[in-house]
């Protein structure tokens, strides 16, 4: 199983090193797989869900469904959806990643669909066209950014990644207040996940007691209905 998750890891090359290293250097003997999508699941954390993972890397996408993914969403309101180069060839390597609460966008296959259509029955990407056509609202970056990502700043809010047309990273919280920038995507992702590695463990804490209170809640709940002090 190893062997088919560093075939995957291989991919990640060039700009997308960083990911790489962060993704070998949680692997266990725990990480697989996925059969139904093709994703490395890597290092489960059952603390924060039976089925969570910290790290997550789907394979890479052709550059025709590429093509045919920017040609179904390009419509309506969204009738300018391009996908930048620079992202293009991260998609053909990686289509999309969970890593540490960071979320590379990708394109979920029911979103290849024409019509296309949202679903969650299965394990997949956020989708890129919904993040461009709703999503980067809120953040207020200029119409020439392209949202690709987003990932875990606080309790309270998380930051949005925007693609500059220069090739460098802006991070962006809501209301267009800049976290920080960065000159190439490499150093990027370099510098978030050293972040999140250091909050990810916190993170991981509180929802393990978020679920103890849940549990314990509905304890509470069941003593009542049973008429029990």
């Amino acid at each position: 199983m190893h062997e088919e998750i560093g075939k995957l890891l291989s991919h990640l090359d060039h700009e997308l090193v960083p990911l790489r290293q962060v993704a070998e250097g949680l692997l266990d003997e725990d990480s697989l797989i996925d059969p139904a999508t093709g994703a490395a699941l890597i290092s489960r954390r059952t603390k924060i869900a039976p089925e969570a993972f910290a790290c997550v890397i789907y394979p890479g996408m052709p550059h025709e469904a590429i093509a045919r993914y920017e040609e179904i969403h390009s419509h309506g309101s969204n009738s300018s959806f391009t996908i930048p180069d620079a992202y293009k060839t991260v998609l053909s390597r990686s289509n999309g990643a969970d890593v540490l609460k960071m979320h590379l966008y990708g394109l979920p296959p029911p979103m290849c669909n024409n019509p296309p259509l949202l679903s969650r029955s299965s394990r997949q990407p956020l989708d890129l066209a919904t993040a461009n056509k709703d999503w980067r609202r809120a953040f207020g970056p200029d119409p020439t950014q392209f949202h690709f990502g987003g990932a875990f700043y606080s309790s309270e809010e998380n930051l949005a990644y925007f693609l500059n047309l220069d090739g460098g990273v802006e991070a962006l919280r809501k209301g267009k207040i800049r976290v920080n920038l960065w000159q190439n995507f490499e150093s990027f992702l370099r510098d978030e996940l050293s972040r999140l590695a250091g909050v990810f463990p916190a993170y991981e804490e509180s929802m393990a007691q978020f679920h103890l209170s849940l549990e314990a809640e509905a304890k509470n709940r069941k003593k009542k209905s049973r008429g029990k002090p």
